[in-house]
């Protein structure tokens, strides 16, 4: 099956704009919350969005996954350990039944990207999470981002703000499918602009844009 039009993965984690590819490598340690720490649940609201694209080409679609589950600790104003779930089923386009959103969600759910029958869940969980102010946002959080069977180390900049017994996260980050073996089209990815002009449906781009929207409420 082939993508008329896809932006691809999930553009989950809002943390922050940003240019290329992050970089990904390997897997951290998790971090472990400290006796003082204060716990808060993730709520059902929160999200990971994601937005993708092609080469040479404006055409994209955008959507979010659930979260289902999740916990943050907290202490002194600053994320020290946390954790939350994404629910790969719950997955959302930009495009509606008439324009063909079930026909994307297949094919996002598809061996060719999430196999979601085989990997109903991924996950984020924190290995670091430092305090560095760069326009909205006020952190930079690092962590073990597990898409299919794949864990890789990633960095978000995102805006950390604690209001009462709410705490929000959000940031954006581009990631490279490919370092997590998600492949579709991967042989195509170095073609030339004409090669990539010949593909009736185009090449749909390695980068993809996830936006984290977290929220918490305190235990």
């Amino acid at each position: 099956m082939r993508m008329s039009k896809i932006y691809f993965i999930p553009a989950v984690i809002a943390l922050a704009a940003c240019g290329g590819s992050a970089t990904s490598g390997e897997a951290g340690d998790v971090a472990e919350a400290g006796s003082a720490a204060a716990s808060y649940v993730v709520d059902s609201t929160s999200n990971v969005a994601w937005k993708a694209g092609k080469l040479f080409s404006a055409d994209g679609h955008s959507g979010s996954f659930g979260v289902s589950a999740g916990e943050l600790s907290m202490e002194n104003g600053n994320i020290t350990a946390g954790n939350f779930t994404i629910d790969m089923t719950k997955i959302t386009t930009d495009l509606t039944p008439e324009t063909g959103a079930d026909k994307l969600i297949g094919h996002l759910s598809a061996d060719d990207f999430f196999n979601v029958a085989k990997f109903p869940k991924a996950s984020f969980a924190i290995t670091a999470c430092e305090a560095k102010a760069d326009g909205a946002n006020t952190h930079l959080i690092t962590g073990n981002l597990t898409l299919r069977d794949s864990t890789r180390s990633v960095t978000i900049p995102a805006a950390v703000k604690v209001e009462g017994d709410k705490v929000t996260a959000t940031g954006t980050a581009k990631i490279n499918r490919l370092d997590w073996g998600i492949n579709y089209d991967k042989d195509n990815q170095s073609a030339t602009e004409t090669t990539i002009g010949s593909f009736k449906n185009g090449v749909v781009n390695k980068d993809v844009e996830i936006t984290i929207n977290l929220s918490a409420t305190k235990k």
